[in-house]
């Protein structure tokens, strides 16, 4: 009739977005609305919308009983369209007279077809929906507002051999400019670089900040968006492996079957879930496994093996569950990207799983040039002094390949270039260093967030004196980041009942500072109470801030973090606090903080020489087995500290170890 049809254009549009095909072709085959041939015909589209465009034209010509039938096919897998097509109760008594001659039609010992199954189509647009909503509630939490900025990022294949006595920063830029690139949607491709027939466990790795997390949501949203990979998965799973280390998942075992389809995912019926589980393990050639931050993940403690378990539904050991997906003994042929930083303790258990080893390497310099082209693009002269001031600071432009850094050096870098001239605090002029930008950005950070300083009435002329009246806050929130840095398991986000038995608290003043953000979260169990954590806006800013508590530290708890260097999870708070300790730009800023005379900052910077040295002993102990990537910190340790004299001694150290495999 004409008002069915007026109904199925009204909806069009959600009919498109929302329905799979799968989920309504065997109902209208089944009450012969369609026939074999015009089914063929509808699926030959090459994309889901496209499929039900086909039929929703077909459906328009067609009879009242088409209609019913449609409609009925909808019920139980989308009810919000179902009741938008059907003028409820006028019509129910018609859909039912219409399903009881239906069922009276089916074979005796044929099982009912109500409730019908949501069918893969249906699970998989549910599954895309989620990932866009999961990924949509990061960018909206995320105050620094750089997901969509983390667009530029490139990824280099293998591992450079290349030697280069120089130290910093210009080691960084050297890779970035690296020609052996891949695209995106070639991770899984065997391509001309010779390392696998078939690549389908992919290790990402990258530094600190330069934005893996980042990189792998984007890749899962491009996917639920059908902008990547729409042929290739069927269905993508994203884990933060971070989430991982509760008290609770170190205690208990957790079966595969669990994982996907009660630990991640959108909501399925009961009756639904053994049929969506069937169809994945039938395909498993067609799931796409992310697991992100294995550096983050504090399972792996120690360099040990697992036992083999092929069981999907047997319930094992966390480790033992990501070890066995990563080696095929479980979704065997699923392909899996793991994400962590280069030293990472667990990645040695696991070497030999990688197919692939691919590299984060930043920004290039046209990805530098465009962040800062986006931020200022509003202020064009500005944007003109800034980029003219980068261009002028080649260490200053190299660091910016790291993306966070860039995020925090937007922070500040305006106010740099403002008073390059009249200010009289000369490390403020010029940041070289991570250490001294990261310093400077917080200190800015607080200027811009703290609610004293937003009216602008009471800001300090310089922003070294941003944090002096509120030193022991912001000592305290120091003190935190380094208990949750140095806790086994390692705590990212901070619950009251964590905090309550390590006899610590995050207060008002803390807060005030903008480094924490507050995670509201509804406890089920506990009649649907609100519940609030906390965590630091990015582990490199939990890392700066324990830094800061270490400055002061007795050296034998240093040493004892010193004792930890070969897990890799110290290693940005080595470069920081090398920083602090040891380049004296920072003194002024430890000065302060800490109220030290020159006698005391001498004796920090010797603290520095000694942490360079007891590290450098600590990557020559074992049988001189240095990494390139421990190579590579000791000349970022070098150049962060600004320890010129000790450059022959550390090159010495260097050259005389000898070359190993990367992990």
């Amino acid at each position: 009739s004409e008002e069915h049809k007026r109904r199925l254009l009204d909806n069009y549009d959600q009919l498109v977005d929302d329905v799979g095909l799968e989920d309504v072709i065997d109902c209208l085959i089944e009450d012969n609305v369609i026939s074999d041939e015009t089914r063929q015909r509808v699926e030959k589209e090459d994309t889901r919308q496209a499929k039900v465009r086909s039929l929703l034209e077909y459906l328009k010509n067609q009879t009242e009983r088409a209609y019913y039938s449609f409609a009925r096919s909808l019920e139980y897998s989308y009810q919000h369209l179902y009741e938008k097509l059907i003028d409820l109760p006028l019509e129910k008594q018609r859909i039912d007279s219409f399903r009881t001659q239906t069922l009276e039609k089916t074979p005796i010992g044929t099982p009912p077809r109500f409730p019908v199954y949501r069918g893969w189509e249906s699970y998989k647009m549910s599954l895309k929906k989620f990932l866009k909503s999961q990924i949509q509630d990061h960018i909206r939490q995320d105050p620094l507002g750089t997901f969509d900025r983390y667009t530029n990022l490139r990824v280099l294949v293998g591992q450079s051999n290349r030697r280069d006595r120089r130290c910093g920063y210009k080691l960084l830029q050297q890779e970035n400019e690296s020609d052996n690139r891949i695209n995106p949607e070639e991770l899984f491709d065997a391509g001309n670089w010779n390392d696998h027939s078939d690549p389908r466990v992919v290790l990402m790795r990258g530094r600190a900040g330069i934005g893996k997390t980042s990189f792998v949501r984007k890749l899962v949203y491009e996917w639920a968006v059908e902008d990547i990979w729409t042929k290739k998965f069927q269905a993508v799973y994203l884990f933060q492996l971070r989430d991982f280390n509760s008290s609770y998942d170190a205690t208990n075992n957790l079966s595969c079957y669990q994982l996907i389809m009660t630990r991640h995912g959108p909501d399925v019926r009961e009756v639904d879930e053994q049929r969506i589980w069937e169809n994945i393990e039938s395909d498993t050639n067609n799931v796409l496994v992310i697991f992100d931050g294995m550096d983050e993940y504090r399972g792996y403690d120690k360099e040990s093996d697992f036992p083999g378990y092929f069981n999907s539904k047997e319930k094992i050991p966390i480790p033992a569950l990501f070890g066995n997906i990563l080696k095929g003994n479980i979704l065997s042929r699923a392909h899996i990207i793991l994400t962590s930083r280069p030293r990472a303790i667990g990645l040695r258990n696991l070497e030999r799983s990688f197919h692939r080893t691919v590299e984060i390497c930043g920004f290039d310099t046209k990805g530098v040039k465009e962040y800062f082209k986006n931020n200022f693009r509003n202020d064009p002269k500005k944007l003109q002094r800034v980029m003219k001031f980068l261009e002028a600071n080649s260490n200053l432009f190299s660091i910016c390949y790291i993306p966070v850094v860039c995020s925090f050096l937007v922070e500040c870098i305006g106010e740099i270039v403002d008073h390059t001239d009249t200010s009289t605090c000369n490390w403020c002029q010029n940041p070289q260093t991570m250490t001294q930008i990261f310093t400077l950005a917080i200190q800015y950070f607080i200027l811009n967030h703290h609610d004293k300083y937003r009216s602008g009435l009471d800001k300090p002329k310089h922003p070294v004196e941003a944090f002096l009246p509120f030193r022991e806050s912001f000592l305290a929130l120091a003190k935190l980041a380094a208990w949750g840095m140095t806790c086994t398991p390692m705590y990212l986000v901070f619950t009251p009942e964590d905090l309550k038995q390590a006899q610590l608290e995050v207060t008002p003043e803390m807060m005030d500072f903008g480094l924490l953000h507050s995670i509201k979260k509804i406890d089920n169990r506990v009649f649907n109470t609100e519940k609030e954590e906390w965590s630091y806006l990015h582990l490199i800013v939990m890392e700066y801030m324990t830094s800061v508590n270490f400055c002061i530290d007795e050296w034998e708890r240093i040493e004892k973090v010193i004792d930890m260097a070969d897990t890799g999870q110290f290693d940005t708070v080595y470069l920081f606090l090398m920083g602090l300790l040891g380049d004296p730009k920072c003194h002024d800023f430890t000065r302060r903080l800490f109220d030290l005379s020159q006698d005391q900052l001498e004796t920090m910077r010797q603290k520095a020489e000694r942490l360079l040295r007891a590290l450098g002993n600590k990557f020559r102990a074992k049988e001189a087995r240095m990494t390139k990537e421990s190579k590579f910190l000791l000349l970022m340790l070098l150049s962060e500290g600004k320890l010129e004299h000790m450059a022959d001694e550390v090159f010495g150290w260097v050259a005389e170890a000898r070359v190993i495999g990367e992990y």
